[in-house]
């Protein structure tokens, strides 16, 4: 793993330069594990126990409560990847926390390898620039509320995708259950197979009298 270029050294992280890095390595990813844990438990108190994501206003509001814990740290996609492999429970709401971290982070090239059997749902949500990419299938919600850059899956995608995406591309490489063909403003393709583009919105226009 590098440091990521952000990384500026604390004053405590003294002593070999490889100590320092493996430090930094598990202070970021602790930290994001932690702030997870901190996030799903308020969540479930706040909603009685019951996490679900069942309409656009749920979906809006519980990934504001997660990207509010997105660590205000320095950290790499190597540590987000590797909080995906070793997280399962929780998959909707998992991936909202995971597009938080991303958004925050402001990382514009994210490539990431998911256990098989993962699906989370929510990757992408609210994604604006660069390319994230994907080794694995995705459950529902994929690129929702998306204002630019693209999505690359290489594997299945479930049911929404492209929610309410106002800008952006997605490409998967294996199979699209459902399309948000009412809402999506965006392009997908299936492989090299365009099939879905978006229509633009229309622009206000005045009537004279």
């Amino acid at each position: 793993m590098r440091l990521p270029k952000s990384f500026v050294p604390r004053k405590d992280l003294t002593g070999k330069v490889e100590d320092i890095i493996t430090t930094y390595h598990s202070k970021a990813y602790e930290r994001i594990k932690s702030n997870y844990e901190e996030f799903l438990t308020l969540a479930k108190i706040k909603r009685g126990g019951i996490l679900s994501l069942n309409n656009s206003k749920e979906f809006e509001n519980m990934y504001r409560f997660a990207k509010h814990f997105a660590p205000k740290i320095s950290y790499s996609v190597d540590h987000v990847s590797k909080f995906c492999e070793e997280f399962k429970e929780n998959q909707n709401i998992l991936g909202l926390y995971v597009s938080g971290l991303l958004n925050s982070t402001g990382l514009k090239n994210s490539k990431f390898n998911l256990k098989q059997g993962n699906n989370f749902d929510g990757i992408g949500a609210y994604h604006k620039i660069g390319t994230i990419t994907i080794n694995g299938d995705l459950g529902d919600w994929t690129g929702a509320f998306m204002k630019g850059g693209e999505i690359i899956v290489y594997g299945n995608v479930g049911n929404m995708t492209g929610y309410k995406m106002n800008s952006g591309k997605i490409t998967v490489h294996g199979k699209i259950t459902g399309i948000d063909e009412e809402n999506c403003q965006g392009i997908i393709y299936q492989g090299k197979d365009l099939i879905w583009r978006g229509k633009p919105e229309p622009k206000n226009t005045k009537t004279v009298l």
